[in-house]
């Protein structure tokens, strides 16, 4: 027995031995590894919580710019130990789609975002959701090690840390709670989370003319906003108006979202909609509107000034995105104490941002009216967007949007404006209301009395250009101008001699009482009585006639009539006087941003499939539609209310095109009305007892600034 046990002992010596020589071997060779290798981030996913050392030089290099904030060395060690103990517990969001579809359900934790991925736009909307629900974010050096950190196989472009996972059982993570604690604040010391919603309001914005034009707004300053495409406006002024009380439980919303041209003044472009028993009614309803990012009425835009530069942005102001601009309002309404939105509805570009709004989810937006709109904008818009820009352009003073407010590019401004006023009608609404009929009395042809039938001629051809520098006496045939009138009378040589005599005998009166010379193809200067011609005559008599004719006198033979007026049709003047009316209201770099942010306007993009994403969207929805929108096709609002998970289509019969749902009223607040009394949370705002109303809420009390000016009351 004592033999037996003296055996055992050795042997467990021998063992010991070999383990610790076993060990010292792995020491030496860790040492060496250590001083051949840069140190890196290490993630021991085995489950040891043995030190992790961050020291990346290499890997800075593929950072982004815009990864910002960036935790440090030692941050970024502990983070990672968390997300490695979080995931134990499977409490771990990964990738982008995990992690915004999170975010999007209003759960919470701590974001921390891959610093080296490229290309970096794919998670440039991360920190932007991470801003709106309250999340804070930081960026890391390394997707790798983000990836290894969260068990993953392969790298992670971000993760976010939801304590308490799914279930929200905190005792689950007690393991990682102390570190996660630690972490959370560092983070929120180095700035990512948001700041708050504002600093001030105000009621002015004396270095914009525009935002003047539009009475009892409220403009509300937010420090620090960061666009889609990372980024960031600061001191960004935001105007919007409201109407009616919010009610004790902050749950009698109505958001209106304005079109491209329009304002935050609602009662402007759809006042008969407004009032006690119609569809927008502020007694009932706390009525909220806020400008869009890049309008000239309030809201930062290239009119505004730049913080940082201390002058206008101009040409310089970023592209927004219809999601920032609803982005950047739902932090307006957070701070009027908005808990949900009883409905939100918007025509046009206006609808496009009602198609955003229902991203916020069912507890937030519960119900939607999109009007005359589409989930992504057509190549048929943006093909007319493009034309209208090319139209401003091609304005001298708009020198690359470095106008000045004395000099603006009016002129392309009011094109386009035409332009676009010809897609929002429709071909039968301008026949019927102008069809070949012509002004007697021109409002915008303001030409002198001609002096002579070249002058006269001249204002016919350029009746309309606002570029045009009056009539300009020429004298060298070499003129390119002459040549071609020179070749156009050729007309006059082919015809016959009866014809040619009386022709003959008006060009001779006319010579005779202005004593002017005709001038050949040499030069040489002939009397008006050498044109002659004969019945036989062949081609190249004819043509030697054409080089003797006067071509001043060549309009006589046309129009005997002298000083006659420019043909002006009725549908020429409504277009010029709308695009002049325009220009005094709207500002071109402004008409270029926007039309630019709806060209990019598309519900599916970072999102999935656009019927996928469109049957995501839950809320009830009204889509509206109108017959003879050749803008917004009827068929897009089919295809809307088709994928919509629960919509009804209503179709407003109306032959004034896209403009319909502005013009159309009675139909229009029909249905929203009829759309709000099947829904019981509606209806039990309208049960209610109401506020006293506005005075003259609803009725047009001025002529229409952003609207049509036939509008009446009804």
């Amino acid at each position: 027995m004592g033999k037996e046990r003296k055996e055992k002992k050795e042997k467990k010596a021998d063992k010991a031995d070999k383990a610790d020589k076993v060990d010292k071997v792995d020491k030496k060779t860790d040492k060496k590894a250590e001083k051949k290798t840069e140190k890196k981030v290490v993630v021991d996913t085995t489950g040891n919580d043995s030190d992790m050392e961050v020291d990346t030089p290499a890997r800075v290099l593929d950072i982004s710019p815009i990864a910002a904030p960036m935790a440090a060395d030692k941050l970024t060690k502990k983070l990672l130990k968390t997300v490695k103990k979080a995931a134990k517990a499977k409490h771990v969001k990964r990738g982008v789609k995990e992690v915004v579809k999170g975010l999007r359900k209003g759960e919470k934790g701590l974001v921390l975002i891959a610093g080296d991925i490229s290309p970096m736009d794919v998670i440039t909307h991360v920190p932007v959701l991470c801003e709106d629900n309250d999340v804070p974010y930081v960026f890391l050096p390394s997707k790798e090690d983000l990836g290894t950190a969260g068990s993953t196989k392969r790298p992670t472009s971000c993760v976010m840390i939801v304590p308490g996972g799914k279930k929200k059982d905190l005792d689950s993570a007690k393991d990682y709670k102390e570190l996660y604690d630690e972490c959370f604040a560092k983070v929120k010391e180095l700035g990512g989370h948001p700041c708050p919603t504002k600093k001030e309001r105000r009621t002015s914005q004396p270095e914009n003319p525009y935002a003047k034009l539009v009475p009892s707004q409220t403009i509300a300053i937010v420090p620090k906003f960061t666009l889609s495409s990372g980024h960031v406006l600061r001191e960004v002024p935001v105007a919007y108006r409201t109407w009616g009380r919010l009610n004790e439980t902050g749950d009698n919303v109505m958001i209106i979202c304005h079109a491209l041209s329009g304002s935050a003044d609602v009662e402007d472009w759809w006042g008969p909609l407004m009032g006690p028993g119609r569809a927008f009614d502020p007694t009932k309803f706390f009525i909220v509107c806020c400008n869009v990012l890049g309008s000239p009425y309030g809201t930062a835009s290239p009119v505004t000034v730049n913080p940082e530069t201390g002058v206008s942005y101009g040409p310089e102001f970023p592209l927004a995105t219809i999601c920032d601009d609803v982005r950047l309002h739902k932090l307006i309404l957070d701070d009027l104490g908005v808990q949900s939105v009883a409905i939100c509805l918007g025509g046009s570009m206006g609808g496009m941002q009602v198609l955003e709004w229902s991203f916020l989810g069912t507890d937030y937006i519960k119900t939607i009216v999109p009007i005359a709109t589409s989930a992504k904008h057509s190549a048929w818009c943006i093909s007319w967007g493009e034309a209208q820009r090319q139209s401003i352009y091609s304005d001298p003073n708009y020198r690359d949007g470095y106008y000045t407010a004395a000099a603006p590019p009016s002129i392309g401004l009011g094109a386009a404006r035409m332009a676009a006023l010809l897609t929002y009608r429709s071909r039968n609404s301008f026949e019927s209301r102008f069809g070949r009929r012509v002004m007697d009395q021109p409002t915008y042809s303001k030409a002198r009395d001609p002096e002579s039938p070249a002058e006269e001629h001249h204002q016919i051809h350029n009746d309309g250009n606002r570029h045009s520098k009056g009539h300009v006496e020429r004298s060298s045939p070499a003129d390119s101008t002459s040549n071609l009138l020179t070749a156009s009378s050729q007309v006059l040589a082919t015809i016959d001699d009866s014809t040619s005599d009386t022709n003959r005998s008006s060009l001779e009166e006319v010579h005779a009482r202005e004593g002017s010379p005709t001038t050949t193809a040499s030069g040489a200067q002939t009397p008006a009585s050498t044109f002659t011609a004969s019945s036989t005559g062949t081609t190249s008599t004819r043509a030697t006639i054409v080089t003797t004719m006067t071509i001043n006198a060549i309009p006589v033979t046309l129009n005997k009539n002298k000083n006659k007026k420019p043909t002006v049709f009725s549908a020429q003047n409504y277009l010029r006087y709308q695009g002049d009316k325009f220009i005094g209201r709207f500002d071109a770099n402004c008409y270029i941003a926007i039309t630019r942010k709806m060209d990019v306007h598309d519900v599916s993009a970072n999102r999935g499939e656009l019927v996928d994403v469109l049957k995501s969207i839950r809320q009830p929805a009204l889509v509206i539609g109108i017959e003879s929108d050749g803008l917004f096709t009827i068929s897009e609002q089919y295809e809307l209310a088709e994928h919509l998970h629960d919509s009804e289509m209503v179709v407003v019969q109306s032959p004034d095109g896209h403009d319909g749902f502005l013009l159309e009223f009675e139909q229009i607040n029909n249905a929203i009305i009829s759309f709000m009394q099947k829904h019981q949370h509606i209806n039990e705002i309208l049960s209610r007892e109401g506020v006293q109303p506005v005075g003259q809420i609803g009725e047009v009390v001025k002529e229409s600034l952003f609207g049509e000016s036939e509008i009446v009351n009804w």
